[in-house]
Formats: C-alpha cells, sequence, structure tokens
C-alpha cells in the first residue's frame, strides 16, 4: 500500500468513526474536520476536485460546529460551577 492510498483510508477510517462518537464531546467533531481535511488532500491529490471540493466544504461546517459546541460546553461547564457565563454575540 503506498502512502496516498493510507491517507485515503485513514481519513476515510476517521470520519467514520469520529462521526459517530460526534455525541460525546466537542473533541470528535474536531477530529472528525481534521479528517475532512484529510479526505480534501487525498481527493485533490487524485485528481477528483469535485470531492475535494466537497470535502472543504464539510471540513468548513464540522469546525463550524466544533466552535460552537467548544463555546456551549465551555458555558455550560461554568454555569455548573457558578462562574459567569459568555455571552456570544450572533449578529
Amino acid at each position: 500500500m503506498d502512502a496516498l492510498t493510507a491517507l485515503g483510508i485513514g481519513s476515510a477510517a476517521l470520519m467514520l468513526v469520529t462521526y459517530a462518537l460526534e455525541q460525546r464531546a466537542h473533541w470528535y467533531t474536531l477530529a472528525f474536520s481534521v479528517g475532512c481535511i484529510c479526505a480534501c488532500v487525498y481527493a485533490f491529490l487524485v485528481g477528483t476536485w469535485v470531492f475535494g471540493a466537497l470535502e472543504l466544504v464539510w471540513f468548513i461546517v464540522a469546525m463550524r460546529r466544533w466552535m460552537e459546541r467548544a463555546v456551549a460546553e465551555q458555558a455550560d461547564g461554568q454555569a455548573r460551577s457558578g462562574r459567569p457565563r459568555i455571552q456570544l454575540d450572533r449578529s
């Protein structure tokens, strides 16, 4: 198996596992986004530009979802500990 094939299999496996575990913690969402960008790189390297563009979009969506979940979990933890909550400007 060459390095390019290993990258494709590894990124697909990472995305599959982390997507299944995503509800457990926001770190799995971050790992999913890493899998997406690895799949994007793989797709561009093998010449499937449409798949690469799609994976790039998934990477952006996953990173945004990770940031939102990380802030929400931090705010939830602070609410339980009695510390002030962080207010997000959603405009």
